[in-house]
């Protein structure tokens, strides 16, 4: 474990002997800790999820279904169904027409 610059802790652990492929629960705990959150981490899946599109779309400001105001302070909120288990900020394109949307935030719908 190391600390790094901006605050946060780095680390890198061994996979348990006959632990199966997919996600997996995992929780970090020291010698003068308690456990910490549990997180979730892929084991011997692709890099790469498959391409999806949404299902839907809603206005972020009214919450409409399948009607979005652009403007200045727009906000789209898509539905990325089955794609949402490996989701990023990095590995999401939103496109209005042909125009790249920027992404803010990806989350559970219940965050």
């Amino acid at each position: 474990m190391r600390h790094e610059p901006d605050g946060t802790w780095f680390g890198n652990f061994r996979l348990p002997p006959g632990l199966g492929g997919g996600w997996n629960d995992v929780r970090l705990r020291l010698a003068d800790s308690d456990f910490g959150r549990t997180l979730r981490v892929a084991v011997d899946m692709p890099a790469a999820a498959p391409r999806r599109s949404a299902g839907g779309a809603c206005d972020g400001n009214n919450f409409t279904v399948n009607t979005i105001a652009v403007g200045e302070r727009g906000w789209v909120s898509p539905g990325c169904g089955a794609c949402r288990e490996c989701a990023t900020r990095d590995n999401i394109r939103v496109l209005l027409d042909s125009t790249r949307l920027s992404i803010d935030f990806v989350g559970d719908e219940d965050f």
